[in-house]
């Protein structure tokens, strides 16, 4: 068997050869049979060798070194009925063997042996035409081959034929043994795979991604393929499918993922098959997989796996952003993210079949924001938080540290002593200090546009004055004439829901026995550690935008000097976006 062709309808198998009988039966070097693997009744008894033949519609094209066929005389070449066997009028007239043929449209390209003037369709060709399959005439089609041409495939689009043979060079240019040629004007492509040895046979898949090569080569673009391989059909370079045939393969023919070989191999791989052999290819795509869905970030997005010509392939899904792989993104649908606003999404998928695996890439969405229904909140992040902080003050403002009654008392006999011993030792009395009550009440407001923290804290100016009057407008700030930096005494932080706030701080109005600890941090300017007894309520108790404060931040025991009050907002990084802040003073007797 040299050659192999398929009906359009995939369901009858043509043959070509040198046999004699076929599938039991009396075929002299045709035959066909059909999809129940049957013999058919197609009896084109050719006087010679077949070695091409083409399909295409009610046409069969038979080519060869035959010069009787389906009861007519034909040099080499003829059109014979699809149904009968006979032959048609067309008569192109071969100079010499048919090798290769292929039918696109109104044209039937042919290879083989020919050369020279009248030596096809009435012209000079050599080894490679195009003729009319209305008239049987030459085309101005001439790629013009040094070598032998054995075989013939043209893209499913028509837009190219491939070539198979000997040569060496063809349209001018360099090709061994395998080339690509433009179908409209015959000059040779940048495609050009190499074969290490005459190529006998070429088919290309339904989706035009690849090439099917058979022949003697063992090697192809440098890399090792047994007698077969296949061929990227833009770059030319082999694919992962390697059946590893064990001889020479001599036709070829696809339908669908089905690859059909016959040659004068006896073996496939580890498999027995003498002289005939399929392979299930890796699926090809029919149609693109297409992407539905709204593109707006929220919305889901529905990867449909396009068409397939092998109905059990499986499928597999990766949702692609600008074109990286997107993790964890490996079903059908893909809910659009935040993530995803400005990007192209795409959607890769994988066919899988016993013959391999195909993938390829729908088409791209550009997601979207969503667009904010009237009334609703924007969300957080669309806005810079704000923050105004009003009417801070401190009440009283300036304090005189003075004793307790129970204090005034014991000083009064401190005194009393004090003075006795003075004035044994002529030493004078010290005054008592006493307990020192300081902040009363603290109170502010303040409106944030969103929920924020607010932290209130007091310090206290280093080396500041501790004696004078109060300040006034008039006579100015007396208790702070030494300039220093403030130290915190104590703070209280509290997360605040957006909206219009007041806060009241508030202090304990009664005093207690100083320790001996608190006495010696007292007189180091340090504070006790004051803790709220009631945080802020967030509820805004029955739709009242307020914040109250029963019992805050509690500060007594402070240290004569120069003090401020600070209030800030910070938002969720720690950042400060608005502060305030008020000065008062605690000064000794």
């Amino acid at each position: 068997m040299r050659t192999l062709a398929f009906s359009d309808d995939g369901n009858t198998v043509y043959a070509g050869g040198d046999f004699t009988t076929f599938g039991g039966l009396s075929r002299i070097n045709a035959a066909a049979l059909s999809s129940s693997c049957q013999v058919a009744t197609w009896d084109p008894n050719a006087s010679d060798t077949v070695r091409a033949l083409a399909v295409s519609g009610n046409t069969v094209y038979a080519g060869g070194k035959f010069a009787i066929i389906g009861g007519a005389n034909r040099s080499r070449i003829a059109a014979l009925d699809a149904s009968s066997g006979t032959a048609t009028g067309w008569d192109p007239d071969a100079g010499n063997t048919v090798h290769a043929l292929a039918v696109s449209g109104n044209t039937v390209y042919v290879g083989g042996r020919f050369n020279g003037a009248n030596s096809i369709g009435g012209a000079y060709r050599n080894r490679i035409a195009a003729i009319d399959a209305t008239s049987g005439s030459a085309t101005n089609w001439d790629p013009n081959a040094d070598g032998k041409v054995y075989s013939l495939a043209v893209s499913p689009d028509a837009a190219t034929v491939y070539a198979g043979g000997t040569f060496t060079t063809v349209d001018g240019k360099g090709r061994t043994r395998i080339a690509a040629l433009n179908a409209s004007s015959g000059t040779a492509t940048g495609w050009d795979p190499d074969a290490g040895n005459t190529v006998y046979a070429l088919a290309v898949s339904t989706d035009g991604n690849t090439v099917y090569a058979g022949g003697q080569f063992t090697t192809i673009d440098a890399q090792t393929h047994n007698y077969l391989a296949a061929l990227d059909s833009t770059s030319g370079s082999p694919t992962s499918w390697d059946p590893g045939a064990g001889d020479t393969v001599n036709g070829l023919a696809v339908s669908g993922p089905t690859v059909y070989a016959g040659g004068d191999f006896t073996s496939v791989g580890t498999q027995s098959n003498r002289g005939y052999a399929q392979f299930t290819a890796a699926p090809t795509n029919t149609s693109t997989p297409a992407i539905s869905g709204t593109g707006v970030a929220g919305d889901v997005l529905t990867c449909g796996s396009g068409t397939w010509n092998d109905d059990n392939a499986t499928y597999s899904y990766q949702w692609l952003r600008n074109g990286s792989a997107i993790s964890g993104a490996t079903s059908a649908s893909y809910t659009a993210t935040s993530d995803d606003i400005g990007s192209s999404i795409a959607c890769q998928v994988t066919a899988i079949s016993i013959g391999g695996s195909t993938t390829t890439t729908s088409n791209t969405i550009t997601v979207t924001a969503a667009e904010s229904s009237p009334g609703s909140t924007p969300p957080a992040v669309s806005a810079p938080i704000t923050a105004a902080i009003e009417n801070l003050t401190v009440k009283p403002s300036c304090y005189r540290a003075r004793a307790t009654r129970k204090a005034s008392k014991k000083a009064k006999r401190a005194r009393k002593s004090s003075r006795k011993k003075s004035r044994k030792k002529g030493r004078k009395s010290k005054r008592s200090r006493g307990k020192v009550l300081a902040l009363s009440s603290l109170s502010f407001k303040f409106t944030l546009t969103q929920d924020a923290t607010v932290k209130v804290s007091i310090k206290r100016k280093k080396k500041s004055k501790t004696r004078g009057n109060c300040p006034s407008s008039k006579k100015g700030k007396k208790g702070e004439a030494v300039p220093g930096m403030y130290i915190q005494v104590d703070s209280y932080t509290e997360f605040t829901k957006a909206g219009k706030n007041s806060a009241s701080l508030s202090v304990s109005s009664k005093s207690k026995k100083k320790s001996r600890k608190s006495k010696k941090a007292g007189r180091k300017g340090r504070a006790k550690k004051a803790r709220a007894s009631t945080a802020f309520d967030k509820s805004g108790r029955s739709g009242k935008n307020t914040v109250d404060v029963a019992s805050g931040l509690k500060v007594k025991n402070l240290k004569p000097g120069t003090y401020k009050a600070y209030v800030s907002v910070q938002d969720s990084a720690g950042n400060v976006v608005n502060e305030a802040a008020v000065k008062f003073w605690v000064l000794r007797r």
